[in-house]
């Protein structure tokens, strides 16, 4: 059986301090259960769905912004505002006002506005910025929340709630673990371990959604073109329409394919750049095929 990248073993947890937890002081009753001792006054802590991933402290504002960004999640790292999910409405309202502020500035029409009204909007565009920069592609509320920290994202939690939205929660010794839909118990106060816990998480969204996009894009192709399955031997081929290509080369295309694109979208923050949907990006996605078999396999 092939091991994910996203499985957590024992010995990376302990190096990245998942298992420290806060002073005895702090327990929460509910967290005894994967309490397994104290250290020094310390406890040892024993399908195209859209993710929002919440962490406003300071230790873990910048892991969430890179976290997010690698998963194509959402985000809100700097400061949660009351109602962000409760009151969506308004939010929308606010978003559509940040994207046409955003626009006004990339063709330079704030420029052209008098010095007074042009320096109140920029203030506006900053502040709308640091607050909703991460959410703002975000067209609906989220399927699932990850939260960093329960304690310190109470409100985020109380919202999701009132709105049954699923929870991932990190939840160390001074959080109750019955809030939350799914908890990781796990050290909430240390970058290392924090960083450990994202990067399962973000391995794994980003796997399942290229998953989904191979087997979209395959699909798809199925509706282009005339293709059949050849086993030779022990080898599995695709035929496509006038050409044949091995199932690796096929996966490994794909998934070359899927990074760079990955990249492209972090690189630029504009999902609108991506190439989707017609017949020439599959075009497209063949000739690269093809080059890559004429290498591989000496066509």
């Amino acid at each position: 059986m092939t091991k994910s990248y996203w499985n957590i073993n024992l010995e990376e947890m302990m190096e990245a301090g998942v298992h420290f937890g806060h002073g005895t002081r702090k327990w929460n009753p509910k967290m005894a259960p994967y309490i397994s001792a104290k250290c020094k006054g310390f406890d040892a802590a024993s399908r195209g769905k859209q993710f929002l991933i919440v962490g406003t402290k300071k230790k873990a504002t910048d892991l969430v912004a890179w976290a997010a960004i690698r998963a194509r999640c959402h985000y809100v790292n700097k400061k949660w505002l009351g109602g962000m999910l409760t009151n969506w409405s308004t939010i929308k309202t606010r978003l559509h006002k940040f994207r046409d502020l955003r626009t006004k500035q990339k063709t330079g029409r704030l420029s052209r506005l008098p010095k007074r009204d042009a320096a109140m909007l920029k203030r506006q565009l900053s502040h709308l910025q640091t607050y909703l920069g991460g959410i703002n592609y975000m067209t609906r509320l989220p399927d699932i929340v990850i939260i960093v920290d329960q304690h310190e994202e109470y409100t985020t939690l109380r919202e999701c709630i009132t709105l049954e939205i699923p929870t991932i929660c990190f939840i160390d010794t001074n959080c109750d673990p019955d809030l939350a839909n799914i908890s990781i118990p796990a050290n909430d106060d240390a970058k290392s371990s924090i960083r450990l816990i994202l990067n399962k998480l973000v391995f794994a969204i980003w796997e399942e959604g290229n998953m989904n996009i191979l087997s979209f894009s395959i699909n798809t192709l199925k509706g282009l073109y005339d293709i059949s399955g050849v086993e030779v031997g022990q080898h599995f081929y695709w035929k496509i329409g006038d050409f044949q290509v091995h199932d690796q080369v096929l996966i490994t295309s794909w998934v070359v394919i899927a990074f760079l694109l990955d990249s492209t979208a972090i690189a630029v923050r504009n999902p609108q750049t991506i190439p989707a949907g017609g017949q020439n990006f599959f075009e497209y996605v063949l000739e690269f095929i093809r080059d890559v078999t004429k290498t591989q396999i000496g066509e």
